[in-house]
């Protein structure tokens, strides 16, 4: 989400966005957002601590319990600082806007509405948390309840919502009656365009990126396409399979068993763009568990638009059902295996080596980046937060 709202907000002047959070990080807000007020308690440190003591593990072992019986929810008091409201009041906001995600942050945002009334509350959803977070505590009922009743308080009170793709806006509609404006993560596609391309092999290999986590959601894809590759470079093909991942030290030797197939720690995103256009074809996974399909029902990934603007085909490898396949499909801009099927997911990776498919996928990808492009997506995200000021 913080690329998203990074890009959405890019070319605002900074004197009209202020940032008020509590744990605020001042450097990094000050790179990631362009604004010239940050409002809010300093974030605190911690020493890092290794997970994988014994006592380590028996205190993540509690803090789940914790979690899951919401008794941060049940504890919090939502306040503020006379100090920080004073910095408010001085910025005097047309906009309030917020992406919540919890209990707290929608509790927070009420307390806020009601000392600034005349401020337009501007909601956006970037994953459907408010359907599915309360699934993961003990008494889901309960929290089912509770999240719901919070959220359409929170309704009432805004001028404006937004959403992170069409099939959330559509959702939403039925389940809540109110209209979420969809708005996905833009790309610049000039720069993209100017980059050279550097291949990080030779010609003669068939080479595949994924960047991202190695999670329960990823892992067992990121496995499937392992042994895929493993497979193929056994009956006489050269594949390359390379990962790069912020959890690559926890999963070191993930994928030593796989010929062909690489993990790398994760790069600064500057970087990336550069990277992704030295491969042939781009790896883009979601789970299949029940689990991974309630969350990322209607969820738009951040990384899609610059995955099209890139000129490589993308290998999607996720849910029929779920809004990313969806929106993929209705586009034919990846090749897309919906089935929880190596072999499927092997035609997928195969597919690719006709020389005429693959420069048509490009091309297709390339025209759908088009509609993600910077220029055309802020001035649109302008007009309508503009449209909600009363």
């Amino acid at each position: 989400m913080g690329i998203t709202l990074t890009n959405l907000f890019a070319n605002w002047p900074s004197e009209n966005i202020a940032v008020f959070s509590n744990g605020i990080d001042y450097e990094t807000i000050k790179k990631i957002r362009p604004c010239d007020v940050c409002i809010g308690t300093p974030r605190k440190t911690y020493p890092i601590r290794n997970n994988e003591s014994f006592k380590s593990k028996i205190r993540n072992y509690i803090r789940n319990i914790y979690v899951r019986l919401g008794i941060n929810e049940l504890k919090y008091k939502p306040s503020f600082l006379e100090e920080d409201l004073q910095q408010v009041r001085a910025f005097n906001p047309e906009i309030i806007f917020t992406a919540l995600g919890s209990i707290e942050s929608m509790e927070r945002t009420k307390l806020l509405m009601s000392k600034f009334p005349e401020s337009n509350l501007v909601i956006y959803i970037v994953d459907d948390w408010v359907n599915t977070r309360c699934k993961e505590k003990y008494f889901s009922a309960y929290w089912t309840q509770r999240f719901d009743k919070s959220f359409r308080d929170l309704l009432q009170l805004s001028s404006g919502n937004l959403s992170i793709c069409s099939s959330m806006s559509e959702s939403y509609l039925k389940q809540y009656g109110k209209y979420f404006v969809p708005f996905h993560n833009p790309v610049d596609i000039d720069y993209w365009n100017s980059l050279d391309t550097v291949s990080k092999y030779s010609n003669d290999i068939k080479s595949i990126l994924y960047l991202g986590k190695i999670n329960k959601d990823t892992k067992p894809c990121i496995l499937d396409l392992a042994q895929v590759v493993d497979e193929l470079n056994k009956e006489g093909y050269n594949y390359v399979f390379d990962v790069y991942s912020p959890d690559s030290r926890a999963n070191v030797n993930l994928l030593s068993q796989y010929d062909g197939c690489n993990l790398e720690d994760a790069i600064s995103h500057e970087f990336v763009p550069s990277l992704m256009k030295g491969y042939n074809s781009l790896f883009l996974p979601l789970g299949f568990s029940d689990e991974s399909r309630r969350y990322v029902r209607l969820s738009m990934p951040t990384k899609l638009s610059e995955y099209l603007a890139s000129g490589k085909p993308t290998i999607l490898y996720c849910p029929e059902e779920i809004a990313l396949a969806k929106y993929v499909i209705s586009k034919q801009c990846a090749i897309v295996c919906t089935e929880n099927n190596r072999e499927k997911l092997k035609e997928a990776v195969v597919s690719l080596t006709d020389q005429k498919y693959y420069d048509q996928q490009v091309q297709i990808a390339l025209s759908v980046a088009k509609e993600h492009d910077f220029t055309i997506v802020r001035e649109r995200f302008k007009k309508t937060l503009l449209s909600f000021v009363k």
